[in-house]
């Protein structure tokens, strides 16, 4: 039996995922260069796959490890095995060139396990809930697209997405696969065009949960109004049904459609980073920032490497594992990557530049 095969009869056990799923999973995403296993008296016991991204941020598309379909076998769980595979992962993914390593939790308490290897919540969504009377009202003559898989739709997706700030971007597959994913949970995708030039304004994905009882808008791309005709499409698909929609908190205020059928947004928790490469994410800051001037001693007990002085001076960062100079912080890599991320209005209280990512639409 292969890696493969192996790895995915552990997905089969482990996950609720419809055989569809797996099998579309398998076929279309999974590749033996992102596979990493532990194997004990040669049977393998833990794995995961260290799949590449990339991540806006000031400006930049730095490289992204995310990590997909982490599981044990359940006669193993309990010994440490996970937490091994994951170190060596963190090491593997600084060595490949990635700034950070990004996860989506299975669960709740998974967050707890995560944050023990420095993994910070730093990803989020804002959870707006529409009730079943909401219709989404807006201005503008639109329509919808036909082709969904024609090249200017990934064209405008690729666009749309990399026009917000910080985020997880996908590529060119990564969009046909999110669409194959989609249609086995019997979702909707509307690509919505103006009527007035013929251009593509907006689009979004959306499928109902049947755990939450209610339709959810996992993400929506583009102009406000073009939106706003998406969510009516989707409406239309799904008359008397509530409605939450996953919005950037990056964006808060944006997409808020305020009206009574609308309740207060509250912010909740989509996944976590951890930094792999502290020196990456201070250069982004640096070459987006050339004035700053910043001294960071960090501490990393599972990452050594990463441990050390970082000089922010003249759009630069110097690294160094010693110093004796005053530094403006002095935090461990949790803290750190929590500073980073968190909003804009956070780092300039700390005096730092900060920006909100967003993930979103990653086949979980």
């Amino acid at each position: 039996m292969s890696v493969k095969d192996d790895i995915k009869r552990l997905w089969q056990d482990t996950f609720g995922d419809t055989k569809e799923f797996v099998d579309m999973y398998f076929d279309r995403v999974y590749t033996d260069a992102d596979a990493m296993t532990l194997e004990v008296d040669g049977r393998l016991v833990s794995s995961l796959l260290l799949q590449p991204y990339l991540l806006r941020f000031h400006g930049e598309n730095l490289l992204v490890a995310y990590v997909s379909g982490a599981a044990t076998r359940r006669q193993s769980r309990g010994k440490g095995y996970m937490s091994q595979l994951m170190l060596d992962a963190l090491q593997s993914a600084r060595n490949r060139g990635a700034v950070g390593v990004a996860l989506i939790p299975a669960n709740m308490h998974l967050y707890d396990y995560y944050a023990r290897m420095d993994f910070a919540t730093v990803f989020y969504a804002d959870a707006q809930r529409y009730t079943s009377l909401h219709q989404f009202p807006g201005d503008g003559d639109y329509y919808e697209a036909t082709d969904i898989y024609a090249p200017e739709v990934i064209d405008a997706f690729e666009r749309m997405e990399r026009e917000r700030p910080c985020g997880i971007l996908h590529s060119r597959r990564d969009f046909l696969n999110i669409l194959d994913d989609l249609n086995i949970d019997n979702g909707r995708f509307v690509c919505m065009k103006s009527a007035a030039d013929d251009s593509i304004v907006a689009m979004g994905w959306a499928a109902y949960s049947d755990s939450l009882q209610r339709v959810v808008v996992k993400d929506l791309l583009g102009e406000e109004n073009g939106k706003l005709a998406v969510l009516r499409a989707m409406r239309a698909e799904w008359i008397n049904t509530p409605f939450t929609l996953l919005a950037p908190a990056s964006e808060a205020g944006s997409a808020d459609l305020p009206d009574d059928t609308h309740t207060p947004r509250r912010l909740m928790p989509r996944g976590m980073m951890r930094l792999v490469n502290p020196q990456m994410a201070l250069q982004a800051i640096a070459s987006a920032y050339p004035t700053l001037t910043l001294t960071v001693r960090l501490s990393d007990q599972l990452m050594p490497c990463c441990a050390g002085w970082y000089r922010v001076d003249k759009g630069m960062v110097e690294y160094s594992a010693n110093g004796e100079e005053a530094v403006d912080f002095d935090v461990d890599i949790d803290t750190f990557t929590r500073m980073l991320f968190s909003s804009p209005a956070t780092g300039e209280i700390l005096g730092i530049p900060a920006q909100r990512p967003h993930i979103s639409l990653m086949l979980d």
